[in-house]
Order: C-alpha cells, then sequence, then structure tokens
C-alpha cells in the first residue's frame, strides 16, 4: 500500500465554493479539516498544506478559519512555497529577476490599458506576483477574454503561461505551475511526490 506522507488540497471549489450557494455540507466539512490540520500539525497524520493559484495572504486568511497548517501550502499556482503558520515564503527558482520585471511592466502598463480597450474586464486585487482578469460582465464567455488577453501580451508569450478557470484568465511565468510547485516542494521536505496526495476539482496541478 502506498505510504501518504503529504496532503495537499486546493481551496477553490475543492474546499470553499466560489460559484451559486454553498452548500451546507461545507460548513458540516469545516471542523473536519480543522482537526485533520491540527493533528497534522502535531504529526499524528501526514503534513498538510494547500494547493491553489490563489495568493499567500488568501490561504492566510482561509487558514484562520480552521486551523493554520504549520507546513509548506503551494500558492500561486506553484510560483511560491508558503507557511501560513511561520508566513515563510519562498520563490520558484526559475522566477528570475527578468521574469519579475516582466511582471512588473505587465501590472504597472499593460493591465491598465487592456481594462480601458475592454471594459467587461477588471484584474483581480491580491495576488503576490501571478496576475488574474476577470470579468465584470458575465454574458462575455472567458473564451473571448482569454483571446484579447492572449492579443494583448502576444509579443512577450515566450516568457508567460496563460490558463482559464472556473473564473478567470490567470497569467504566470512560462514552465511554474501546480506540477512543478509540487516538485519544488518535494526538493524542499525530501518527501517524493509519489507521497503526496493532491485533492483538487480539475487536472490543473497535472
Amino acid at each position: 500500500m502506498q505510504i501518504i506522507r503529504y496532503i495537499l488540497a486546493d481551496i477553490d471549489d475543492t474546499i470553499i465554493s466560489t460559484e451559486g450557494s454553498i452548500p451546507p455540507s461545507v460548513y458540516n466539512g469545516l471542523p473536519k479539516l480543522s482537526w485533520i490540520i491540527k493533528q497534522a500539525n502535531l504529526g499524528q497524520l501526514p503534513r498538510f498544506g494547500f494547493c491553489t493559484g490563489r495568493e499567500a495572504s488568501y490561504v492566510l486568511g482561509i487558514s484562520r478559519f480552521i486551523e493554520i497548517p504549520n507546513s509548506w501550502s503551494i500558492t500561486e499556482s506553484g510560483l511560491v512555497l508558503f507557511n501560513p503558520k511561520t508566513q515563510e515564503r519562498r520563490y520558484h527558482p526559475s522566477f528570475t529577476q527578468e521574469i519579475r520585471e516582466v511582471f512588473e511592466e505587465i501590472n504597472r502598463k499593460r493591465i491598465p490599458r487592456l481594462v480601458a480597450k475592454f471594459p467587461f474586464l477588471r484584474p483581480y486585487v491580491g495576488k503576490e506576483i501571478n496576475i488574474a482578469i476577470e470579468r465584470k460582465d458575465e454574458t462575455i464567455s472567458l473564451a473571448d477574454c482569454e483571446r484579447v488577453v492572449r492579443e494583448s501580451l502576444q509579443d512577450i508569450m515566450e516568457y508567460l503561461e496563460i490558463n482559464v478557470s472556473s473564473i478567470a484568465v490567470a497569467i504566470s511565468p512560462n514552465g511554474i505551475d501546480k506540477g512543478t510547485g509540487v516538485i519544488r516542494l518535494a526538493e524542499i521536505t525530501g518527501i517524493p511526490s509519489s507521497e503526496m496526495l493532491l485533492i483538487d476539482d480539475s487536472m490543473g496541478g497535472k
């Protein structure tokens, strides 16, 4: 039987709902999740962390409503490893100064121009590095949103990875995703990825 030494859970549409009314099962499950995290912190269960496209502050906020994990979480789709208990961050080694400057330029110049040209778009506020573009108008498809984002950034696509979730168009550094985040986590902890259990609502973890 395979040994599980690390549990990684997505947040959106896995632990909490992002669309429609919140089913009672969510509230019923939170005390059980809190108990699992508490036992993990005590070393009685496998380590527990989150694996999400959301930023570290979002993970910390969610953790305060349950139990704060004292283990690494994968945030911003693999870009940042974050320990909610100690609030330590470790950036993916592929996130170079050149790529950081590209993302700063996108945030500073290109996103304001994009939302001015396409008023049905709005930037998601809160991410540390990665960028997410949401819809103001639900009648506009996310596929159309992705198309205009790609067209606006086509000259620097070599640096970027663009994916569409159920709620937004996500822009992240090329070659960094949840899968590479798991590999990085394995390197830091010494726990093989084969001994990690990833609970997600999609195949985005690769």
